[in-house]
């Protein structure tokens, strides 16, 4: 199973959940999908790494807005979360495109 799979299932249990033991999830996690206890420790590791799970409290875990975006999203929300956050560079960046491509026809002509 592929580290991608062992985050999307660990996401899969903390959606909706307000907070979660880390410690009930490990054995739980490894016996569902099969594989050793440490490999789920380390993607959640991970997933903490990226922002995906934050800490709740002394002993606790949840999936944040951003790793609930990230494993639950449509390719459509993907996008149009992207422009929306992204259009000023885009827009900035299209615009010196414009202008480079008249300043090069200008000095050819």
């Amino acid at each position: 199973m592929n580290a991608e799979d062992i985050r999307k299932a660990i996401a899969e249990d903390l959606r909706g959940t307000p907070s979660r033991n880390p410690d009930s999830l490990y054995p739980e996690m490894s016996k569902l999908l099969k594989i050793r206890a440490e490999d789920v420790v380390t993607q959640m590791h991970r997933m903490e790494d990226l922002g995906h799970i934050a800490k709740v409290g002394q002993a606790s875990i949840r999936l944040t807005e951003e790793g609930s975006q990230y494993y639950f999203s449509t390719k459509q929300q993907v996008v149009t979360s992207f422009l929306k956050d992204n259009w000023p560079n885009i827009l900035s960046n299209a615009i010196a495109f414009i202008a480079l491509v008249i300043s090069i026809y200008s000095l050819n002509r």
